[in-house]
Order: C-alpha cells, then structure tokens, then sequence
C-alpha cells in the first residue's frame, strides 16, 4: 500500500478543521471568552469607592449580559446592607439595559 502526500495533507487539514470546530464548540458550550481584555476600573477601584458608602462585606466581578460588572455589598452606618453593581468599563453605577 501506497500513502501518497495528498493523502497525508488531506488528514492533517481535516484533522486541523476538527480542532477548530471542537474548539469553537467548546467556546460556546462553555462559554469562555476568546480574549479576556482587563477592564478600565478594577475591582479594588470599586471597593475603594464603596468604602466611602460604610464597610464593605463582599465584592465580586461578574457577568452580566456580556460585561464585567463589579458587585459589592456594603453595611451602611445605619445598619443596612446595600448593593451596589459598577460597570467595570466605565466606573459608572450599572444599569441593565432594556430589551
């Protein structure tokens, strides 16, 4: 039996198109991002800037339709407990947007 070139160039290109359809497929399923790019406002700013509200319980980067947003819980000095979600973008208090 004879393996020609062809033969071996026509295996690795399909094995190279499987890897990437695999690898999309996970992407998807998995949800990763391609590129995670380090947001404008990081999660210290925020916490910082939550600081000035009473004590900070617990702060987080989630997200939430596609963006990084910071969420911290706050103890006011009264006593009560606030959330505040900032985009972690802009540095701005987020709000979702409207469908």
């Amino acid at each position: 039996m004879v393996i020609e070139v062809q033969d071996i160039q026509w295996v690795m290109m399909m094995i190279m198109i499987y890897k990437k359809i695999m690898g999309c497929f996970l992407l998807v399923i998995f949800n990763f991002p391609v590129h995670a790019e380090p947001s404008d406002f990081s999660l210290n700013q925020a916490v910082e800037q939550a600081k000035q509200q009473g004590r900070v319980l617990s702060a987080r980067t989630r997200q939430i339709d596609g963006h990084d947003v910071h969420a911290v819980k706050v103890l006011t000095d009264d006593g009560r407990v606030k959330r505040y979600r900032i985009d972690a973008d802009t540095g701005r208090p987020y709000r979702r947007r409207q469908r």
